[in-house]
């Protein structure tokens, strides 16, 4: 009798213990958009749900005389560009969160490092959500004002109908500016029509300025050249491109800090190296791609991020 009362028991404890919800883990994609608009009294964070079309668009006619939200051409995506996918269908199984928040130098960048989601089982409410994000500080900051719309998409099934918000965990990460003159390197750089890019590379490597023209370079107007002497095929093209795109099939995208800033780092099928990288330097993209590299050696591959973290860009000084 005594066992079959135990028997009873434990199986009970195993039905109890597969109803108790561990917290998952949540998938998202983030997008950053610069938004500026500076306002006497305003409180930052900001952080809201939209959940449909209808909230979108509210949010666009509440906030369009407040904060740039517009189009843009030959620089940054704009805020009206980013959210143009955000159609009926998409709202069927996602929502959006949008946190703005307002940073002193448009040289800070952001990084949404995780949605911190906590099961809580609190009436209406399956999930606690907290969004936690980095701030990298760079060292020497321009004077400019800058205000943000970072959009976070997520699945639906953790949205605002069973989810609670809270507002983001920020944390701040100094980046440090990098040497610009190693021993033993030289400077190399080019003046375009946006402004002039500058590295420093190894005595080992030749660079080349390259335009559109001069048919050295396969993407943009102007820009740098840069191969291993030893390397017996391809080339690294650093270069000025504001409406740098690529179609998002098979891509895969994570952020990293080079040269002070926080870059995007693209990825196509599974490549063993990275395809392209992006830097913004204020209303500017810079762009890093290579082509035909496949015989360059590991040690190759890693002097290209030195080089690409002693990267810097004037767009004060115009061709």
């Amino acid at each position: 009798m005594i066992s079959v009362i135990l028997i009873l028991l434990l199986a009970a404890c195993m039905k109890e213990a597969k109803n108790v919800e561990e917290d998952p883990a949540v998938d998202f994609h983030v997008q950053y958009i610069r938004t500026d608009g500076y306002h006497d009294g305003e409180e930052y964070p900001k952080i809201f749900w939209i959940t449909s079309v209808k909230e979108l668009e509210d949010h666009y006619t509440s906030n369009k005389d407040k904060y740039d939200l517009e189009s843009r051409t030959g620089g940054p995506l704009g805020f009206t560009d980013a959210v143009r996918e955000y159609d009926d269908s998409f709202f069927e199984k996602n929502d959006l969160i949008f946190i703005l928040l307002e940073e002193g130098s448009g040289s800070i960048r952001h990084e949404v490092t995780g949605l911190n989601v906590t099961a809580i089982n609190e009436g209406e409410y399956r999930y606690e959500i907290c969004p936690e994000i980095t701030r990298y500080l760079p060292e020497v900051m321009t004077d400019d004002m800058a205000e943000w719309h970072i959009i976070i998409e997520v699945d639906k099934e953790y949205g605002k109908t069973v989810s609670r918000l809270r507002t983001p965990l920020i944390t701040n990460e100094q980046v440090s500016v990098p040497e610009y003159e190693p021993a033993g390197w030289d400077n190399a750089s080019v003046i375009g029509p946006n402004g002039q890019i500058m590295v420093s590379i190894p005595n080992d490597w030749i660079t080349e300025e390259a335009t559109a023209e001069n048919g050295k370079m396969s993407y943009g107007q102007s820009g740098l050249v840069l191969r291993p002497k030893d390397a017996k095929s391809g080339q690294i093209e650093l270069f000025c491109e504001d409406g740098f795109a690529v179609c998002g099939t098979e891509l895969s995208e994570e952020k990293t800090v080079l040269a002070g800033q926080t870059a995007t780092v693209g990825t196509f099928d599974d490549h063993k190296h990275w395809d392209f990288i992006v830097f913004r330097f204020g209303d500017h993209q810079i762009v890093v791609q290579h082509t035909d590299c496949s015989s360059w050696s590991e040690e190759m591959w890693e002097e290209v991020l030195t080089i690409l973290d002693t990267l810097r860009f004037d767009d004060g000084i115009t061709e």
